[in-house]
């Protein structure tokens, strides 16, 4: 579901860089590979945590749209970056927000032609890393119990 949603979106997104900016196609497709190869594992880290957590706590699935609703509200996604550049705070917030890097390595290439920075992408593979530890730990502590809470 989560795949199928993304690629509706990129195939989207694509055809309008392809009619307004289409200058920005070969920066797109540069760097396209990576981008997704690192959203494929965020997808894949959360799904497996979801689907464990879920399965233990039967209310998890009433409290997951409130908790991604709320991070995505406290992500930049509505708002400039000059915004943030205002206040000392909410530009540290901003620096320090992975969702803020995640969204950079799409926004770059797609709307200004440009790459992302070697800092968006650090930190959204040590975001992705962590998470996906996770998934791994939460797999091998959970994986001989769920049958249990089935």
């Amino acid at each position: 579901m989560i795949t199928t949603s993304f690629l509706i979106a990129l195939i989207s997104l694509a055809l309008w860089v392809l009619f307004i900016r289409p200058l920005n196609l070969l920066v797109v497709l540069f760097t396209l590979p990576a981008t997704v190869c690192i959203f494929f594992v965020l997808a894949w880290s959360g799904v497996t945590i979801a689907a464990f957590v879920s399965t233990k706590y039967r209310d998890y699935p009433q409290m997951a749209p409130l908790i991604l609703q709320t991070l995505w509200y406290v992500s930049p996604v509505f708002f400039q970056q000059e915004m943030f550049e205002q206040n000392a705070l909410l530009y540290a917030w901003f620096n320090a927000n992975p969702i803020t890097h995640l969204l950079f390595l799409l926004r770059a290439p797609f709307l200004a032609g440009t790459l992302p920075t070697l800092t968006n992408y650090l930190v959204s593979i040590a975001f992705v890393a962590v998470l996906a530890l996770c998934a791994i730990r939460v797999n091998r502590k959970m994986a001989h119990d769920i049958i249990f809470y089935i």
